[in-house]
């Protein structure tokens, strides 16, 4: 009986604990669901001010483009007035204005023209004043502007036109190179040769020949070459050059820059086996025709800076002296002897630098090597050449 009782109040407590848990359940639930309504109502609080704001912020601007708009229409209606004929104040003449009435000229200014009309007078802006040019091209072109022209204008036009008749004339003159001088371009005009091509070296025509002497570029002096090669008449019929001539040049010394390796030799004479001198004044080239000697290049980085760094390092060896000799010193005295010394040396070594950082590069050329010769003028043979029929 006793363990029945004791299964019963068991049973009894059973059930109690499980209401209680179930009421706990239920009462959690309920707090769960409440908290989520609330949190549903603020987002819906929130989203209708954000769309509220929105919704402002697009009309403002939309009022605010709309003002802006009437703003420029109204700047940008023409400000015309209308006047009647009897409005218009009339112009007095004076026979002897005063010298501070007279009116400057300003150029590229807007002039108001009033056109008139029957009855009524509108105001309309005058296009401004052009001036006339001339424009470089193919051939030459005047641009003129259809208003007229004041006398400042019309001078500046007459300089042009004074310009390109001088150009004209550099043109016409025998070895002239002025195509490109002043403001305009002036193409040359096509005309015949009036030399015979049996008996005319033609410009651009190549001469090959080998270095006689060793050339040095230190100094300025001479060279010569001799022609490898016959050299013939522009249409190949008449052997003009024989091979075995002599050609004559001279340079200027001491022009070589870092970084090139060719220099300028002017050839100025040829001398053929006949006793013939034919005068040439053209560049030296390559074998290949490139414009200057091409040779072996001495920087002469030694002679430049051996002797700056030399003097360098004798300038440190003096401030190291000085260096022990004071610290070798017991007594007091804080004289440094050698100050003068080192500043000399220093002195010195700056003055060095600037001496021979200035010495150019040495170009050197082998004799036998070959060049050429590049014909910048046409020779005419007829003075001392003539054909005759086999």
């Amino acid at each position: 009986m006793e363990n029945n009782t004791n299964n019963e109040e068991l049973s009894i407590k059973k059930e109690e604990i499980n209401i209680m848990n179930h009421n706990k359940s239920e009462l959690v639930d309920n707090k769960n669901s409440t908290v989520k309504k609330l949190q549903f109502y603020i987002i819906m609080i929130l989203g209708f001010i954000v769309t509220i704001l929105i919704i402002y912020s697009l009309f403002k601007n939309i009022i605010i483009n709309y003002n802006k708009k009437d703003e420029v229409k109204k700047i940008e209606t023409a400000n015309v007035k209308v006047l009647k004929k009897e409005d218009i104040p009339l112009e007095k003449t004076i026979l002897f204005p005063p010298a501070e009435w007279k009116t400057k000229e300003v150029e590229d200014k807007k002039e108001e023209k009033i056109e008139t009309t029957d009855n009524m007078f509108s105001v309309t802006p005058k296009e401004p004043l052009f001036k006339a040019k001339i424009i470089k091209g193919s051939t030459g072109t005047l641009v003129i502007n259809n208003n007229d022209l004041n006398s400042k204008e019309q001078n500046n036009y007459k300089q042009q036109i004074d310009e390109l008749v001088a150009n004209q004339q550099n043109i016409k003159e025998e070895d002239s190179n002025k195509n490109f001088t002043g403001d305009t371009f002036v193409p040359t005009a096509a005309k015949m040769n009036e030399f015979n091509p049996d008996l005319l070296l033609p410009k651009g025509s190549f001469i090959s020949c080998s270095l006689d002497t060793r050339f040095v570029s230190a100094i300025e002096g001479n060279t010569s070459c001799t022609v490898s090669n016959n050299i013939y008449s522009s249409n190949g019929n008449v052997l003009l050059i024989e091979k075995g001539s002599k050609l004559f040049g001279n340079f200027k010394g001491g022009e070589t820059n870092d970084g090139t390796s060719r220099y300028l030799v002017i050839w100025q004479e040829v001398r053929t086996p006949n006793h013939l001198r034919i005068p040439l004044y053209s560049g030296a080239t390559d074998e290949l025709g490139a414009s200057g000697l091409e040779g072996e290049i001495d920087h002469k980085w030694l002679m430049r800076f051996g002797s700056s760094i030399m003097l360098s390092a004798v300038d440190d060896l003096f401030n190291v002296l000085a260096y022990k000799l004071t610290n070798s010193n017991n007594n007091d005295d804080d004289i440094d002897y050698s100050e003068n010394t080192r500043d000399n040396a220093s002195n010195m070594a700056t003055i060095a630098l600037e001496k021979f950082i200035n010495i150019k590069p040495t170009i050197y050329k082998q004799h036998g090597d070959l060049i050429g010769v590049y014909v910048n003028r046409d020779v005419d043979f007829s003075k001392v050449y003539k054909l005759e029929k086999k």
